[in-house]
């Protein structure tokens, strides 16, 4: 009888350390889902691109953000067959023009908006306006950094309702203009909130098209956090925490600032959300190996993962409508040419 629960106690004795470990990582939740594979169709191959930073569907329009090529910020095309129309923005301190341009976004009107820190201003830019050859197609919006308790403002996304901003203090993500705003999660196994914020401040951060929710997914490590956003005030909905960040401190930063290391898993690349779902372009794969991502994870608005796409090339950035089945991106990797390709999906 002895020998009996001997074998037992070594046979579950792995299944034990295991499980105790996985529950002192904290890092539990799981991608496990159905797999589509998605083969890709050249849109656009002889426009050439520089450094895409992001893409939108505006209506029939794609919009590339890429301000290292040309002297546009961005470039409009056909969604439809890929075909170029015109570019858009410029670099600047002129009035419409822009100093920092890593913060971009949609807005409800299918204006492109950037968040310029160094200015502390949205300039949108009017899409019909500039394909209709209007001289003044932009327009600015000052906002002030002390109604934020002197918090620099990282991201500022417009809505109708008001602006929602990405701080690098204690005020994380909240309404500008308002007190209410919410920190940083505590993450496991990592040392401090401070550390938590910055980790959590190299993200992608999108709202719904109904302003109702937004969404934010961590660049290192695998940590996707939801919030309800009403009345101009936030919420956590809830945070899914996938694989944990692996990083470094830069030194002499302040507030606190991260980077990856040799070790580091990548996490989401790119960021597309819609009524209905939420698209996480998916890296997964270790920084040493100087990764790309060609997968996307679809999770809907209750945190539910629903299923992974397998991308037949790598993508840097995308877009998704839902109505015709398609996903959009901008094609990168080694020796590889920054082209529009779009992926049909039922």
């Amino acid at each position: 009888m002895v020998n009996k629960y001997i074998i037992l106690f070594l046979l579950l004795f792995p299944l034990l350390v295991t499980s105790c470990a996985e529950s002192k990582g904290g890092y539990k939740d799981t991608m496990t889902c159905p797999v589509d594979s998605l083969q890709s169709e050249m849109l656009n191959d002889s426009f050439m691109l520089a450094r895409p930073q992001k893409l939108f569907l505006a209506d029939s329009l794609l919009i590339v953000a890429d301000a290292t090529c040309g002297d546009n910020l961005f470039y409009v095309f056909r969604a439809s067959d890929g075909s170029f129309l015109k570019g858009g923005g410029r670099r600047g301190e002129a009035p419409g023009e822009v100093l920092s341009f890593d913060k971009i976004h949609l807005d409800s009107q299918k204006r492109v908006a950037y968040w310029d820190m160094h200015k502390s201003k949205l300039i949108f830019y009017d899409i019909k306006e500039l394909l209709s050859d209007s001289v003044r197609y932009f327009t600015e919006t000052a906002l002030n950094r002390g109604e934020v308790q002197n918090t620099s403002l990282l991201d500022v996304i417009p809505l109708e309702s008001g602006y929602l901003y990405n701080g690098n203090t204690a005020c994380h993500i909240g309404f500008y203009g308002t007190s209410n705003s919410v920190d940083a999660p505590l993450l496991p196994d990592i040392p401090s909130l401070e550390i938590a914020r910055a980790i959590m401040n190299r993200s992608c951060l999108e709202v719904s098209p109904d302003g109702k929710l937004a969404v934010q997914s961590t660049l290192i490590g695998g940590v996707v956090r939801c919030y309800n956003l009403d009345s101009l005030r936030v919420k956590e909905k809830w945070l899914k925490l996938f694989f944990p960040p692996v990083y470094k401190v830069v030194e002499g930063a302040n507030p606190t600032w991260i980077t990856w290391k040799q070790e580091s898993q990548m996490g989401f690349e790119d960021l597309c959300v819609t009524n209905r779902y939420i698209y996480l372009l998916l890296n997964g794969k270790f920084a040493k190996d100087k990764p790309y991502a060609n997968e996307i994870l679809v999770m809907d608005w209750d945190g539910n993962v629903i299923k992974k796409y397998q991308l037949d090339c790598d993508i840097k950035t995308m877009a998704v409508d839902e109505s015709n089945g398609f996903v959009y991106g901008i094609t990168c990797g080694f020796d590889t040419e920054a082209n529009i390709v779009r992926f049909p999906f039922d």
